[in-house]
C-alpha cells in the first residue's frame, strides 16, 4: 500500500481521480496548497468503476492538490 498511486485523467466537464480498489482503506484529501497543514477529507466517496476507486471532481471546483492517506 506505501506505494499506491493516484491517477487523474479528464473526463468530459470532470476530472476523474482513481486508485486501486485493494486500497480501499485510503482517504482521498484536498487543500488549496500543496504545502497545506490543514487538507481535508473529499465530501464524496469513490465508486467502483472498471475495477478502480474513482471520484469525479467537478471542473468548476476551485483548483485544489489531492492526495491519499491512509487513516492510521
Amino acid at each position: 500500500y506505501g506505494h499506491t498511486r493516484l491517477a487523474c485523467q479528464p473526463s468530459g466537464n470532470e476530472l476523474a481521480l482513481c486508485w486501486p480498489t485493494n486500497a480501499r482503506t485510503f482517504t482521498l484529501e484536498s487543500a488549496t496548497a500543496l504545502t497545506s497543514t490543514s487538507w481535508s477529507a473529499w465530501p464524496t466517496a469513490p465508486t467502483v468503476i472498471n475495477g478502480t476507486n474513482t471520484v469525479q471532481i467537478p471542473a468548476t471546483e476551485p483548483p485544489r492538490y489531492f492526495r491519499l492517506r491512509m487513516p492510521y
